[in-house]
């Protein structure tokens, strides 16, 4: 909950909707298993990547 508000927080932070609030929030979650099941390193990788994904195919 609180690391999807952060995202929302500052000058370049992004405008607050439902929806990206609840995909992040969701995508945490599915982080925070990763992170339990196969430790720091995937889950970090997997976000980097997500992100390498974002600011490159959806931008």
């Amino acid at each position: 909950f609180l690391f999807s508000l952060v995202h929302y927080i500052g000058t370049y932070g992004d405008a607050f909707t439902l929806a990206s609030f609840t995909f992040r929030f969701l995508f945490g979650l599915a982080l925070n298993v990763l992170f339990i099941v196969r430790g720091f390193g995937i889950a970090a990788w997997t976000h980097a990547l997500y992100d390498v994904m974002v600011f490159t195919v959806f931008s």
